[in-house]
């Protein structure tokens, strides 16, 4: 059977009339020096391949601006360090802040932290691994070869988000993949993996907790049980179970945000807006799909935008006060609704709410202060999972409201 260096070596046959172009190989003895020098045993296959197939070279792209792969020979005069290098990488998985991702155990003062973040993102970049390829422009990102600790003889892949790990991708089924055009498809695919594995074991509420501290939302209390209760008897309805989980796990709002924050409404000021037990405005999908083609001439379910002027004959006919507290106004004239989240980045501010009865109750959508009506019919996750209140924030962060 072919070891992954036999077919690394069949690759680079392959390849070897389509500009692609390899340093000429270094002697082991050089290698072993650097081991001893080092006390590091580099991984068997890479040092099958410095030895025997190349040093560095021109190979296809990994990215649009990077195709070299960094020459060990000459690595330290390349403006690489060894320095560190016979240090224990300590990662054993991806570690992903713009996922959520912080350090055990980490002090909730956020000096102390930061300054633990710029360590561990230091020992990445320094301790137990070699720089394979590097593309240094604005999308940095960075390949590199774990020769320390228990992933010693994978490589993974520094960006600005974080670092994500390839479980068994050694040095020559990387190279051998990059070779052959394949290695975008495999590592989106485990990208993907990585996404499935984290939400198996991360809850709705732990998602929704690390997102409001990413985002920096400073979360109010919980809400007890007992105040949503008697929230209910006093406006008369009865709340989707998704929202009662929210503000009884999460956060019942969160505090008054910077002009360039996002903020999250509390039960009770939603329930200001006052009318909740009324119809809202648009009860059976029928009633949608009259308001669509008057407004288009045709009906569309996905990406429905109604203007005000559209809406107008489905609100309530009261008056927006001209100092009203919501955005956008046009919500005092919206019956039956539970307003969640405040945009305030745009001029035109977005508002998304919480249908409380008819035939659309339980689902998010949304208003915004010159546009109108988006209503989100039956809208889901990639997961296919129903957008609901405990998973609402994760369609915020990709831009879906």
């Amino acid at each position: 059977m072919n070891t992954e260096m036999d077919l690394l070596k069949i690759a680079v046959q392959t390849v070897a009339d389509k500009g692609i172009c390899f340093g000429a190989p270094m002697d082991a003895s050089q290698v072993r020096t650097w081991e001893c020098q080092h006390t590091v045993k580099l991984p068997e296959d890479y040092f099958s391949f410095l030895t025997e197939v190349g040093d560095g070279g021109v190979i296809g792209p990994i990215t649009m601006d990077c195709n070299t792969l960094v020459s060990f020979r000459t690595y330290e005069e390349n403006g690489y360090s060894f320095a560190g290098v016979e240090r224990p990488f300590s990662l054993q998985k991806s570690w992903m802040p713009d996922w959520g991702d912080t350090i055990e155990d980490a002090p909730d003062d956020e000096g102390k932290l930061e300054k633990l973040m710029d360590k561990r993102w230091a020992m990445i970049r320094r301790d137990g691994n070699i720089t394979l390829m590097e593309d240094k422009t604005d999308n940095y990102q960075r390949w590199f070869l774990v020769v320390t600790g228990p992933c010693r003889g994978e490589v993974w892949m520094e960006s600005e988000f974080g670092v994500l790990r390839y479980p068994g991708c050694t040095f020559s089924k990387w190279l051998r993949l990059l070779l052959e055009g394949k290695w975008d498809a495999y590592a989106s695919e485990r990208a993907k993996e990585e996404n499935k594995e984290r939400e198996s074991h991360v809850s709705p509420r732990e998602r929704c907790l690390a997102y409001l501290k990413k985002e920096k939302y400073h979360p109010k209390p919980v809400a007890a049980l007992d105040e949503v209760r008697e929230f209910e008897a006093q406006h008369g309805i009865v709340l989707p179970e998704d929202y009662i989980e929210f503000v009884t796990t999460v956060a019942n709002g969160s505090r008054p945000p910077r002009s360039y924050f996002h903020k999250l409404y509390t039960m009770e000021e939603a329930g200001s807006l006052g009318n909740l037990s009324r119809p809202f405005c648009f009860q059976t999908m029928e009633q949608l799909r009259e308001a669509v083609v008057r407004q288009d001439g045709e009906f569309h379910l996905y990406g429905i935008h109604l203007r005000w002027s559209t809406v107008e004959k489905y609100l309530d006919g009261r008056i927006p006060a001209e100092d009203s507290l919501w955005v956008p106004p046009m919500l005092e004239r919206m019956n039956g609704c539970l307003p969640l989240w405040l945009s305030v980045k745009t001029q035109d501010r977005s508002t998304a709410f919480l249908i409380l009865n008819g035939e659309f109750r339980g689902q998010i959508w949304s208003a915004r202060l010159r546009q109108g009506i988006h209503p989100h019919v039956d809208h889901r996750m990639e997961n296919g999972d129903r957008v609901n209140v405990m998973n609402f924030l994760e369609k915020i962060a990709i831009g879906a409201y």
